[in-house]
């Protein structure tokens, strides 16, 4: 029994369809993983830019504070802040035992 030309044809097609067909499935898989990743990506790195932004601007927030503080706290602020206020150097100092 031989087999004829149409019979070796189709058993090509059929090996050609167990082979292809996964690996086109793996194949279009992998694409939509990537795109999902690559989106993701995108998304973090603008979430991480916003966060560095907001950083940045908290920090330059935190050194006007700062200096606000030092040039309220400094002494001749302090002393002219008094004076202001009837404040005045004791006269004789009065300790108690």
């Amino acid at each position: 029994m031989k087999a004829t030309k149409f019979e070796l044809e189709e058993k090509k097609s059929i090996k050609f369809g167990k082979v292809f067909l996964p690996v086109g499935i793996l194949l279009i898989f992998l694409v939509l993983a990537e795109i999902w990743v690559s989106h993701s990506l995108v998304t973090y790195g603008e979430q991480f830019k916003n966060i560095e932004n907001l950083q940045t601007s908290i920090q330059g927030e935190n050194q006007i504070l700062e200096n606000q503080i030092d040039e309220l706290s400094s002494l001749n602020k302090v002393a002219s802040s008094s004076s202001g206020l009837g404040m005045e150097l004791p006269k004789e100092i009065k300790y108690i035992r």
